[in-house]
This record gives C-alpha cells, structure tokens and sequence, in this order.
C-alpha cells in the first residue's frame, strides 16, 4: 500500500464487505486511519497496493483518494497522492468552523417561522436510547442526523453545500469522540436542551450550548488523538 518499509499501525476492522465496498466506504476507512495515525503522513498512497490490500479494483480507489484530497487528507506529488496526518491546529481549525456554520444554521432555523422542531426531537429521542453502554457504537451516527437535520431545517441551501463539505470529516470524528465521551446521556440532553431553547426562540441561550457542545467535541478529539498527535 505504500513505500518506504513502512508497517501498518493496526489492522482494518469494518463491516463492508470487500466485494461491496466502493469509493465513499473506502474513503471512510482511510480516513480514519489517517487521522487516528494509523496511516501515517507522508505515507505514499499507491491505487495498486490499496487496491489489493482491500480487494478492490482502481475505480474505488481512484474515487476514494480524490474524495480525501477534496477534504485535506492527502496531497497529490510528482509520483501520486500522499496522507496528510492531522496536527492540533487542524482539529481546532475544523471545529471553528463547524461552529461558525453550526451557529448560523441554528439561528437560521430560530428565524424561520415553520421550523419543525419536532423532527430535530425525534432524532433526539432516537439519541437517548443510542445513549445506553450497548448501543453506544449507534451514538455518533444519530448525532451526526441531527446536526445534519439543523442545517437542513435553516433552509440556507449554500449553508447545507457547505456542511456536504465537511460532512465526511465529521463523520469519521464524531465516532472517535464519542467513543471518549464518558456519559453520552449527558450529550444526548444538551441536545434536547438546545432544541427546547430553539423552539422558545430564546436564540442567544441555543447558540451558547451549541458553541459549549462543539468545545466539548473539540475537546475529545484532542484527548483522544493525544497519542498520535504532535504536542
């Protein structure tokens, strides 16, 4: 998969299976394992050794890697695409401006005066049961439909294509940040406590525990890629 005798850092763990693992799957794979270091930066990606390293052809490949260098996570050179590993300044800058998108879409949704609230309060239903020790690996999937469904709600379409954007990202390091996060019951009631002050209208109050909820975020993702990460 890569040159200079470099070793994998882990083994790959996931439920696709590789006959039916295509471009977006596979980018989710590298991803994490670019980020968690296990793919380390400056490692040379080469479509070949990725393919046979995961059974698949050039195509999923091609698509995968095109896909990370859209999202920062490898650079094309001279002789092909290399990982970017993610240093402390990356988290924080991608968490700024998670915030500053998040934030606009919220108070986007509080100015709209057919805002279903209730849709945003289903998801956090569906939250408090992921929320339990045994579904917890469901967790970040509900939390990451219902940040998605705040930028839908804003009815900002240039807002959402943003958040398409970064969508991705976010995926992968929500179920990193999760598996950190000591009491997701706690995160899951922010979440209705922020829907409960969005549906009053009481905009500043919602916009302040969505800025503390992304701190938080960013903070777990700091600690949990403390090992791999530059000081």
């Amino acid at each position: 998969m890569w040159d200079h005798g470099r070793e994998m850092a882990d083994t790959p763990t996931t439920e696709i299976t590789r006959s039916t693992l295509f471009g977006d799957q596979l980018a989710d794979l590298l991803r994490e394992r670019i980020i968690k270091g296990a793919i380390p930066s400056g490692t040379h990606l080469v479509e070949d050794g990725v393919g046979a390293e995961y059974g698949v052809s050039r195509v999923p490949v091609r698509d995968a890697l095109k896909q990370l260098q859209v999202e920062g996570f490898v650079v094309p050179r001279r002789k092909g695409m290399f990982a970017v590993g993610m240093m402390p300044d990356d988290v924080r800058e991608l968490y700024a401006i998670r915030g500053a998108l998040e934030g606009l879409a919220l108070r986007s949704s509080i100015a709209r005066p057919d805002t279903d609230w209730d849709a945003l309060d289903r998801i956090v239903d569906d939250l408090a049961v992921t929320a339990s020790r045994e579904r917890r690996d469901e967790f970040s999937t509900v939390d990451l439909r219902f940040h998605s469904k705040l930028y839908e709600l804003s009815g900002n379409r240039r807002l959402q294509v943003l958040w398409s954007r970064y969508e991705p990202t976010f995926r992968t390091l929500l179920g990193l940040t999760t598996r950190e996060d000591a009491d997701l019951a706690v995160v899951s009631h922010a979440h209705r406590e922020i829907v409960a002050l969005a549906r009053r209208g009481d905009e500043e109050a919602a916009a302040a525990m969505l800025a503390d909820h992304i701190d938080h975020a960013c903070d777990l993702m700091l600690r949990s890629l403390s090992s791999v990460l530059p000081a």
